[in-house]
Order: C-alpha cells, then sequence, then structure tokens
C-alpha cells in the first residue's frame, strides 16, 4: 500500500524546504525497501528478506535518494520521516 505524501514543499521549524514527493514517485517495491531502511537493515538482509540480490537493493535505494534529493541513506530515513513515509 503506497503512503500518502503531500504535493508541495514546506518550510521546516528553522526554515529549511524539506522536499516532497508524489504518491507515484516511489515504487511499491521501493516503499519496501525505504521501510527496512528505515528499520536498521542493511542491505544484505534487506535482500534476503524481500528475495533479491543486494545489488537491487541498493539500486533502490540510490533511486530513491535521487528522487527524493538525499545526499545519503541517513538523510534518505530522514526526508521520509518528513514526508510522513515512514
Amino acid at each position: 500500500m503506497r503512503a500518502m505524501i503531500v504535493n508541495h514543499n514546506e518550510p521546516d521549524q528553522r526554515g529549511h524546504v524539506i522536499p516532497r514527493i508524489r504518491e507515484d514517485h516511489l515504487s511499491d517495491r521501493e516503499l519496501e525497501v525505504l521501510d527496512l531502511v528505515g528499520r536498521g537493515l542493511t542491505a544484505d538482509e534487506i535482500g534476503s528478506r524481500l528475495y533479491i540480490s543486494t545489488s537491487t537493493v541498493i539500486s533502490h535505494r540510490k533511486n530513491m535518494q535521487r528522487k527524493m534529493c538525499a545526499r545519503n541513506s541517513t538523510h534518505l530515513v530522514f526526508l521520509a520521516c518528513k514526508s510522513g513515509l515512514l
């Protein structure tokens, strides 16, 4: 099931704009991977759990980082939390 995501950018408490993405920007599989990244699982653990290769997990994570303008996995999780995805 896809999370509902706000379609616009809003400043946070410090006045920084947190990127918001539309619901259709992340695939269902990317949302599954994002949930497991947010739970602290490694790419190997995520791959085993979802029956996909580690390189596929890494590709999903990189695609999400690009889509959400995240600089790294930690920033990805932060933005996902701010966007209501996690």
